[in-house]
């Protein structure tokens, strides 16, 4: 068994969990790191009905163990069934693990509880960081969008990020993205202040990231004003391969002046998202 640590990926029956796998089998094999295929059963389960959803997850597991075996050959695969509060017990792995991935949320009931409300618990909580997959991924895609705002957690986003860019041979896109619905950004002269205090902002990273993995980075920067800065980086991230933005934990996403829920971020993602952990 590897001493690596491994990439986990919660898995179910949902077609979001299967494009999740399969995402986390590539990153995987890519990264020669083992692979944590996890489902937690529903802590209300019975005796009885544990014994069948046990029967149940072991056939899912080996169904998707077998599918990783054929698109990711190389990757060591690992299966854990567990019951419980399903976001707790991922939250639980990832102390462990190089980083959590898990597909799409489906809608949280009348209650907010359910499987619907796994993902905002994870942005929180999770103690690596959280990939987050949509159901439908660009295929061809090299560029990668990163949050920025000048905080030491934007900055640890954008350091995974760039990492990102050279490990695949894309480009990197930095997004500052200022608000003009809270009366800060509402004239031109503020709109010339935020704008230089971005470009700033740009321009400090880059030479932080240039300095750090060297002038063959290929970045780039821009300010972007509007009403809602959580849609404005899922704009910019459109056609992109990845979406990365720092998490302060406890929270909300960090990686904006005013701040972001990540309720708004996670809503209609157009590519796969990445919350790096706060920095230390």
């Amino acid at each position: 068994m590897s001493s690596k640590e491994p990439i986990v990926v919660g898995v179910d029956q949902s077609a979001s969990s299967k494009v999740a796998l399969e995402w986390a089998a590539r990153r995987a094999e890519a990264l020669q790191l083992p692979l944590v295929l996890m489902h937690v059963i529903d802590e209300l389960a019975g005796p009885t009905d544990l014994h069948n959803e046990r029967q149940k997850s072991i056939a899912l597991l080996e169904n998707d163990a077998d599918r990783v075996r054929e698109f990711a050959p190389l990757t060591e695969v690992q299966v854990h069934i567990t019951q419980g509060d399903p976001a707790g017990k991922l939250v639980e792995a990832s102390h462990d693990a190089e980083m959590l991935v898990v597909g799409t949320d489906r809608a949280a009931d009348i209650h907010g509880e359910g499987f619907g409300a796994v993902n905002s618990q994870l942005t929180v909580l999770a103690l690596c960081p959280l990939a987050i997959i949509p159901q439908h991924t660009p295929s061809e895609a090299t560029r990668i969008v990163v949050g920025i705002d000048g905080s030491p957690n934007s900055l640890v986003a954008a350091h995974f990020a760039a990492g990102e860019a050279l490990r695949g041979g894309g480009e990197l896109t930095m997004i500052y993205a200022a608000s003009t619905s809270t009366g800060l950004v509402g004239s031109s002269s503020d709109e010339s202040d935020a704008q230089t205090a971005g470009q700033d902002v740009i321009d400090s990273t880059i030479t932080e990231l240039q300095a750090r993995f060297g002038v063959a980075l290929n970045v780039q920067g821009h300010v972007i004003f509007g009403e809602d800065p959580a849609q404005a980086l899922k704009d910019s991230a459109r056609h992109a391969t990845l979406l990365v933005v720092g998490s302060r934990g406890g929270d909300v996403v960090h990686h904006l002046r005013h701040g972001l829920t990540t309720h708004s971020l996670l809503q209609g993602l157009v590519c796969p998202l990445v919350l790096t952990r706060p920095a230390n």
